[in-house]
């Protein structure tokens, strides 16, 4: 599991999240530090200029066809996404449906060197309790 060292960690809230993937509207992104501080300052910048605005509605809508995302994504909907005033780019997609928290896993060489990430989005959920 990839977990950070909690020294690292701001407040008691980022302690609980460690490890896990926070997902929003089932959609979900790759970027490094710099593009997604550019990406924040993109989204603060809409929501100073619309109040009433939804960046999700009113940009992300235009950008990626939602109403196509299951709750078992087998058409890898994607966009490569450069914010404004970046130079780098951030891979959105979906990760199924709705909000939710996954757990991340990071893969390693023999040298040690994070070499992929892992997230698993599928969660089974039971209506009834399992029959034994």
């Amino acid at each position: 599991m990839s977990l950070i060292d909690e020294s690292l960690l701001e407040d008691e809230f980022e302690k609980k999240m460690n490890g896990l993937y926070p997902v929003e509207r089932g959609l979900s992104c790759f970027a490094d530090e710099e593009t997604f501080a550019k990406y924040e300052e993109e989204v603060d910048s809409f929501y100073n200029q619309n109040e009433q605005g939804n960046y999700y509605s009113d940009v992300w809508e235009k950008l990626i066809d939602v109403n196509t995302i299951s709750t078992l994504n087998l058409q890898g909907e994607y966009i490569n996404y450069t914010p404004a005033n970046s130079t780098g780019n951030m891979i959105v997609f979906s990760s199924g449906y709705g909000d939710g928290l996954y757990p991340r896993y990071v893969g390693f060489d023999k040298d040690r060197n994070v070499i992929k990430m892992i997230t698993d989005f599928i969660q089974i959920v039971y209506d009834n309790e399992p029959t034994q």
